[in-house]
């Protein structure tokens, strides 16, 4: 939620600059424009699985799911699948289209793998799962 609130207020604060009033050339604009977005890109903090708890830990899953694209999204429930090694998981009840955590299949990874997830990134995650 704060890495939301925060790309959100970056972003109107943005949208605020570009309303200013200069009259800036439209190529100084341009630029200005590139270098804050870069700046932004920069601001974002990467996602990562947080497990002192599994109530902690799938809120932090939805989250790196939120933050990801759907084919991304995809491929972590794959490797989520992968790392469970619980036939039961192996068809998650979603094909990790949506933005909403399998419970099952976090329980099962959450109870596997742990301490193990702390502070994994996506990248991370798709690593350990081969």
């Amino acid at each position: 939620m704060n890495t939301l609130i925060k790309v959100t207020t970056i972003g109107a604060c943005l949208a605020l600059g570009a309303c200013d009033g200069d009259t800036n050339s439209t190529a100084e604009n341009t630029e200005a424009n590139g270098a804050a977005t870069s700046d932004v890109a920069e601001a974002v903090p990467t996602v990562t699985l947080k497990t002192e708890s599994f109530d902690e830990f799938k809120t932090s899953l939805a989250f790196m799911k939120a933050s990801l694209s759907e084919e991304d999204r995809m491929k972590l429930t794959k490797a989520l699948t992968k790392l469970s090694g619980d036939q039961a998981t192996a068809m998650p009840s979603t094909d990790g289209k949506a933005l909403t955590v399998d419970k099952t299949l976090a329980e099962t990874v959450y109870n596997k793998l742990g301490e193990k997830l702390d502070g994994k990134t996506y990248e991370d995650v798709l690593v350990m799962a081969g």
